[in-house]
């Protein structure tokens, strides 16, 4: 079994310094760096082969510029580097936008966030 968000996650983690990458917003302090992954769904494009991963991205930051710095960066990593890269054996086939960073403020701590989306294509090398 593949888990998208720890793909997800392994890719991002080294390239985003000084960024928090997770799955959650567990141990998140206020106006920090971090990047959330959250799968939203997904499909088999190809029998036993290959799955359409949707993935959810939250880019936080002590302020406007700080969260889309995270934002576009992140963006930028997963569209122009991760595809054709194998990621813990699993292979990223491609990775389309779905939605664009767009400036939605954290509705509970008010925190500045940028939330966009991303499909990934992966299957086991």
């Amino acid at each position: 079994m593949i888990d998208p968000v720890e793909v997800a996650i392994t890719f991002l983690k080294p390239r985003l310094s000084g960024v928090a990458v997770s799955g959650s917003l567990v141990g998140h302090a206020t106006n920090s760096r971090r990047l959330v992954v959250t799968l939203i769904g997904g499909t088999r494009e190809v029998r036993n082969r290959l799955d359409r991963w949707r993935l959810d991205f939250d880019a936080y930051g002590p302020d406007k510029r700080a969260a889309l710095q995270v934002a576009l960066t992140a963006r930028e990593f997963l569209l122009e580097e991760m595809p054709g890269r194998t990621v813990g054996g699993v292979v990223v086939a491609d990775v389309s936008e779905e939605l664009g960073p767009s400036d939605i403020s954290d509705p509970v701590s008010r925190e500045q966030r940028f939330v966009f989306s991303h499909a990934i294509y992966l299957y086991r090398s």
